[in-house]
């Protein structure tokens, strides 16, 4: 085993605590995903919206996902 790794396998692994502000911003992330998620399931199943507008929607809301996920994360860290 060359000696780089054995040395990083013998280290103590750290332990990194997260912010109550990321915990709490990460399980805001995870409850806007379901949220979509369920909107994405009745975009998906309506028989009424056609396929074009469906890939539209899908487009929109993963627009909306990425915004909401860097605002969040923005707020986290400046503070």
């Amino acid at each position: 085993m060359p000696a780089g790794i054995a040395c990083a396998l013998s280290r103590p692994r750290r332990q990194t605590m997260m912010s109550w502000r990321m915990v709490a911003a990460l399980g805001s992330i995870a409850s806007i995903e379901r949220m979509l998620g369920k909107f994405r399931e009745m975009i998906d199943t309506d028989n009424s919206i056609p396929p074009e507008l469906r890939s539209a929607l899908h487009a929109t809301l993963d627009g909306h996902l990425l915004s909401a996920k860097e605002r969040l994360l923005k707020t986290v860290g400046d503070q």
